[in-house]
């Protein structure tokens, strides 16, 4: 505060301390402009929320030291860091905020991002900052064909760890949420997508997926982003798959490649031919006795099944039903044996396989699944007349 104060930002007025006149007159003009005019009403008196109240406050404290230092920026940032690691998030908010402005863009953005002379840990600030900016494609549309591999590898390396938000829900129970930021991840997807294949080898595998996969639950998702997304992840199944064929050893990958499939069923809007091709080649394998594919087959429609995704179930509710009924419900080639009691995990009186068994430990089975509530939800006609299909199928097995 005395630092604010004596940079002319705050006024001291006896005990109190309030923000600078004409600072508040033009933030409030400036937020009423942009439809972010935050005001906190308490009785006849009306305040400036507390928390744009700080951030301005911070912001001209910055950008005062920051005309200071004439382009010496270490000068700067000693200076600014005598508020302690606090200011580290108030920094990230300045950078944020200066991409909008080209003239800022220009003038030391990529010269914070670029100069070796900058202590590593203000440039990594900087690039934190960048990664979380909702104005940050500004940036990327200006400095993408310059941005070496190594730029590149950096910036997804410190999305995937950084560009996200709390989100804190009480109810039921108290729970926090990691929600994705920015526009980062829609343009680092995009300059990785147009690389060539040798550039793209040369970015680890995990970082790419973990940048489409947070993509996916990005909120404002555009269809011809996610199909990039999805194009990156069907090589990185089809890398997998072959390595499998070649290796002979399928049973190493099913896992990795169901949770690359997952990704893809989270974006199905922007893949839907590709999936409902692979679904049935799955269901197909499902039901041959090639072991070799029908492990595989197993793992998708599985996990399909134990971890359903409401926008596969919203777009397939015809496919999601059919893989239902392929896992679920027993058939020739999977005959079991009748016990001699009719009881818990006797799925087969009933013509289910063993699947639907809720004794498995790794399995919710078909008492207790997410996945027929998604489908009534999102189609429930569909899912009602499945509901009663299904439970007839169960009563006729049963009675003859």
């Amino acid at each position: 505060i005395k630092a604010l104060i004596s940079e002319d930002v705050l006024i001291c007025n006896d005990d109190l301390v309030r923000l600078k006149y004409d600072i508040y007159e033009d933030i409030c003009f400036e937020r009423y402009i942009d439809k972010k005019f935050d005001l906190c009403r308490n009785d006849d008196l009306v305040r400036l929320k507390y928390d744009i109240y700080e951030d301005i406050c911070f912001e001209r404290y910055i950008d005062k030291k920051f005309d200071l230092c004439r382009g010496d920026y270490n000068s700067f940032y000693n200076e600014i860091e005598k508020f302690g690691r606090s200011i580290y998030r108030r920094y990230q908010i300045w950078i944020s905020n200066k991409l909008f402005i080209l003239d800022t863009r220009q003038k030391f953005i990529y010269t914070l991002l670029n100069d070796e002379n900058i202590e590593s840990e203000w440039k990594k600030q900087t690039e934190i900052g960048i990664v979380k900016s909702n104005y940050s494609g500004l940036l990327f549309e200006e400095f993408q064909d310059i941005l070496d591999i190594q730029s590149i590898n950096e910036l997804i390396r410190i999305t995937n760890l950084y560009a996200f938000k709390m989100s804190v829900r009480h109810n039921p129970i108290f729970s926090m949420d990691l929600i994705p930021i920015g526009e980062a991840r829609k343009y680092l997807i995009e300059i990785i997508y147009d690389c060539d294949y040798d550039m793209v080898k040369s970015i680890p595998n995990s970082l790419v997926i973990q940048l489409c996969d947070d993509y996916s639950i990005c909120n404002n998702r555009e269809i011809p982003v996610e199909r990039k997304a999805c194009e990156l992840i069907i090589r990185y199944i089809d890398e997998l798959t072959n390595q499998a064929l070649d290796e002979d050893k399928f049973y190493l990958y099913y896992d990795e490649i169901a949770r690359l499939f997952l990704i893809i069923c989270k974006m199905s809007q922007a893949s839907e031919q590709w999936i409902k091709s692979y679904v049935n080649c799955m269901i197909d394998y499902y039901n041959n006795d090639d072991k070799k594919y029908k492990g595989i087959a197993k793992a998708i429609l599985k996990s399909l099944l134990q971890n359903p995704d409401p926008t596969f179930v919203s777009v397939f509710p015809d496919l999601a039903i059919k893989v239902a009924n392929t896992y679920w419900i027993k058939n020739d080639s999977n005959n079991m044996k009748r016990f001699h009691n009719i009881g818990y995990g006797n799925e087969s009186y009933f013509g289910l396989s063993n699947n639907a068994n809720l004794s498995s430990v790794d399995e919710s089975g078909v008492y207790k699944n997410t996945f027929i509530w998604y489908i009534l939800k999102y189609d429930f006609k569909k899912g009602f007349d499945w509901v009663i299909s299904l439970s007839n199928h169960c009563v006729s097995v049963l009675n003859n």
